[in-house]
């Protein structure tokens, strides 16, 4: 049994996606230091998952020999969708194990479900798209820069600034994290 949203048809972004990892896939084997100097617009980590995911599917449908009309046969579609799930299904219980030391279990797991029941979440969540990538990297982000202040530990303020910089390769709204964590860093 799948869990999803059935029935959704593909999203213009799903394809722009799936192209791009495409061509991740193709210059890593063809000339690596290029790999992503076709990209106009940031999504590089999510090319890069995305790709990951389209060279399991080569390796599958060789692997069983599974024709294009067969059961066992995996689209780019599926597989990019899969990908997206499986990775955005780590966003939840990531913020519920993050904030659980900070906030106590009802908050922590509060914030998780209403995180779960956004309609936001659960749609980019469900289609190929680069926001839960950079959902799963922005809060990570958070909670180790918190980690780091509050303990003084300089590798997860260093952990933090890696997370921040997979979000500005994210998305160009990973750059409204430097903001929130100066304000609380000036707040506290």
């Amino acid at each position: 049994m799948e869990i999803g949203i059935h029935g959704v048809g593909q999203h213009p972004d799903e394809k722009l996606w799936n192209d791009r990892s495409y061509e991740v896939l193709d210059r890593y084997r063809n000339d690596f230091r290029h790999i992503t100097s076709h990209l106009p617009h940031p999504g590089l980590p999510t090319s890069l998952i995305l790709a990951l995911g389209h060279a399991f599917r080569e390796k599958w449908n060789n692997k069983y020999s599974c024709q294009p009309n067969s059961d066992c046969h995996l689209t780019a579609f599926e597989v990019g969708r899969y990908t997206v799930r499986l990775l955005t299904a780590f966003v939840a219980p990531t913020l519920f194990i993050l904030a659980l030391p900070y906030f106590g279990c009802f908050v922590s797991f509060f914030s998780a479900i209403l995180l779960t029941l956004d309609p936001r979440y659960i749609s980019y969540s469900r289609i190929i798209h680069i926001d839960g990538t950079l959902t799963l990297f922005f809060i990570i982000s958070i909670f180790l820069y918190l980690n780091g202040t509050i303990r003084h530990s300089l590798p997860s303020k260093f952990g933090s600034g890696i997370f921040w910089g997979l979000c500005l390769l994210c998305k160009p709204p990973g750059s409204l994290l430097l903001p929130i964590l100066v304000a609380y860093r000036v707040i506290r």
